[in-house]
C-alpha cells in the first residue's frame, strides 16, 4: 500500500497569513491599492498594539493574595468596571478611596489622570491621604449620558495616564465593549466607577467589581476607643475574564509604601454586654 511521504519541515516554507494572499490575488486598481493600504494599516495597528500591551506593566493592589488571584495583577490595556453597592455616600467614598490607591500604588501610571463624572465632589485633601496627587487630576464635569462618550475620546490622547468615568448607570454592553476596544488601542486602563451598583446590565469589562464599608473590629480597652480604628472595606470581584470571583477584607492605613492590606478574620466573641442603664423603659 503506498505511503504519501510529506517533505521535511526545515526545506518547507513558511504560509503565508491570509492577508497577503489576498493582496497578492488582487489586480493593481485605484480600489484596490486603497484597500491594501487599509489592511496593512490594520495589521500594523494590532502589531502595535500586542507591543505596548507586552511592555507595560500590570496593575497591582500591591496586596500578595489579591495580585496571585488575578495572576499577578489587572490588565493595563482594558476596561474594569468599580460599582458602589446600594446604600449612602459612604459606599460611593470607599469605591473612590481604592480606585486613587490604585492609582497612586502604580508609579508607571505617570502623568495627568481625566476624572469625568456628572458632579464634580471630590475632596483633594483626601485624595493626598490616599497618596495621589491632586495636582495630576483633570476633573472634567458633564451630563452623566455624555461620560462614555468623553471616555472614548480622551484615551485618544497618549498624554493622561488613565482615564475615569463616574456614572450613575451602566453604559450597556456597546458602549462598554467600545471602550474596551479604545482602552487596547491606546495601551492605558480605562476604569469606570459607578455610584450605584444595583444594575446587572451586561458589559465588556475585564473585571467588575464591588466596593462597601466593612466593620471594625471593637476596641479593646476604654483607652482604644477614644480614636477611630482604621477604616476597612469589604471588596468582592464579582467577574474576572479568565478567572474566578473572590472577595477579600481590606484595611486602609495612612503610611504610603503599603496603604491596603487584607484583614485578619475577626475571632468568635461573645457580643458586648450593653450597661443596664443605656436603654430604659419610659413608664
Amino acid at each position: 500500500m503506498p505511503v504519501a511521504v510529506s517533505a521535511p519541515f526545515d526545506n518547507a516554507k513558511p504560509a503565508a497569513p491570509p492577508s497577503q494572499k489576498l493582496i497578492s490575488s488582487l489586480e493593481t486598481t485605484p480600489q484596490n491599492i486603497d484597500f491594501i493600504r487599509k489592511i496593512t494599516l490594520l495589521s500594523e495597528d494590532r502589531a502595535f498594539c500586542a507591543r505596548r500591551s507586552a511592555s507595560i506593566d500590570l496593575l497591582i493592589f500591591g496586596i500578595p493574595v489579591i495580585d496571585a488571584h488575578l495572576g499577578g495583577g489587572l490588565s493595563p490595556c482594558a476596561l474594569h468596571e468599580f460599582a458602589a453597592r446600594p446604600g449612602d455616600s459612604e459606599h460611593l467614598a470607599c469605591t473612590t478611596r481604592l480606585l486613587v490607591t490604585l492609582l497612586a500604588i502604580n508609579r508607571h501610571l505617570r502623568g495627568p489622570v481625566l476624572w469625568a463624572c456628572s458632579r464634580a465632589d471630590l475632596y483633594p485633601p483626601g485624595l493626598a491621604i490616599a497618596g495621589f496627587d491632586p495636582a495630576r487630576l483633570i476633573v472634567a464635569e458633564m451630563a452623566d449620558a455624555h461620560i462614555p462618550a468623553v471616555m472614548e475620546e480622551a484615551l485618544r490622547h497618549r498624554g493622561l495616564a488613565a482615564v475615569i468615568g463616574e456614572t450613575r448607570r451602566n453604559p450597556g454592553l456597546t458602549l462598554s465593549r467600545r471602550l474596551h476596544l479604545a482602552a487596547q488601542t491606546a495601551g492605558r486602563p480605562a476604569l469606570l466607577l459607578r455610584r450605584f451598583g444595583t444594575d446587572d446590565t451586561p458589559s465588556a469589562a475585564t473585571t467588575r467589581w464591588r466596593i462597601g464599608p466593612a466593620v471594625s473590629p471593637p476596641p479593646s480597652d476604654r483607652l482604644a476607643a477614644l480614636w477611630l480604628d482604621p477604616p476597612r472595606l469589604h471588596l468582592d470581584l464579582i467577574r474576572c475574564r479568565g478567572g474566578m470571583p473572590a472577595s477579600w477584607t481590606l484595611t486602609c492605613h495612612d503610611d504610603i509604601p503599603h496603604p491596603l492590606s487584607v484583614a485578619a478574620p475577626l475571632a468568635d466573641r461573645p457580643p458586648a454586654p450593653r450597661p443596664a442603664t443605656q436603654f430604659r423603659r419610659l413608664a
